[in-house]
């Protein structure tokens, strides 16, 4: 007998995909960093010798330029994102189609073959009823077969 190896292992993977999700931010977490952006502005007023002259280089050129092009750096990249998460989706509704198409065809095939199994087979007289036998009154069971058979294909048509 082999053994199975552990990555072939269902309890294995599971117990490997639970460790790898990824855990919520922790509220002590967002708290640091929110001290640690009020320590860092602190520290810019204490070393630029007062609230004035970091105000001033705070907003000078070279930070407005660097703002500039980080904002323009987002507009870019989430263009960029959105624009390959429209191709995936259209990629993903596509293929939704052609299964569909797919199945279609596949039903219209076995409708077709289930009337031509209905159909009654010719008679002697070229398939007219004998005339020993009168007309029924009431539909047959081939022509209730039929009857349906075609309100399915005009709902399928009619919801395509």
């Amino acid at each position: 007998m082999t053994n199975p190896s552990p990555s072939s292992d269902p309890a294995s993977s599971r117990d490997r995909s639970r460790r790898r999700r990824p855990r919520p931010p922790s509220p002590l977490k967002n708290a640091l960093l929110i001290l640690a952006i009020i320590a860092v502005f602190a520290l810019g007023v204490v070393l630029s010798g007062g609230a004035k002259e970091f105000v001033r280089v705070l907003y000078g050129p070279g930070p407005l330029v660097v703002a500039i092009l980080l904002i323009l750096q987002y507009i870019l990249l989430k263009g960029r994102d959105r624009s390959r998460l429209y191709k995936m989706e259209l990629d993903q509704v596509r293929e939704k189609r052609r299964e569909e198409a797919d199945f279609l065809r596949r039903l219209e095939a076995e409708i077709r073959h289930i009337e031509n199994a209905v159909e009654p087979a010719p008679g002697p007289s070229g398939g007219n009823p004998s005339p020993e036998r009168p007309a029924r009154s009431f539909p047959s069971p081939r022509g209730q077969i039929r009857d349906r058979l075609a309100a399915l294909r005009k709902d399928i048509a009619d919801r395509l």
